[in-house]
């Protein structure tokens, strides 16, 4: 990471590990009550946030996985798919951000999203 970055670093970390709870409390609720339409809002603002947070930070590999949830969100959000088949995926997803975060946390690398992203889609 470039060194102008690096006093961002702890800021991300923590932005993130908040985003990764918020969406997995709203992937909750939206697991209780498919097609409740707070909890996909809230599911797109945290994958939105973080994916433009990663994306400033140069966290390709995020950023990527972020804009593919993004926009299996948006077609959720316009009706044009259900939500249910995608709760699996969408904790499995979190779940490898939160062990990417984790990763950068400690000073590593990123984990490689391409598997994940194809999951998604």
């Amino acid at each position: 990471m470039a060194e102008d970055l690096d006093k961002y670093r702890d800021d991300y970390i923590r932005e993130s590990k908040e985003h990764i709870d918020g969406f997995n409390q709203a992937l909750l609720a939206l697991e209780k009550m498919p097609g409740h339409s707070q909890s996909i809002e809230d599911l797109f603002r945290h994958a939105h946030t973080l994916k433009s947070m990663s994306a400033a930070m140069k966290f390709t590999q995020t950023e990527r996985l972020c804009h593919t949830l993004e926009d299996v969100l948006d077609k959720i959000k316009k009706q044009e798919v259900n939500s249910e088949p995608y709760i699996d995926v969408f904790f499995k997803a979190f779940d490898l951000i939160s062990k990417t975060i984790h990763r950068i946390e400690e000073g590593n690398s990123e984990l490689s999203t391409q598997v994940m992203i194809e999951d998604v889609l």
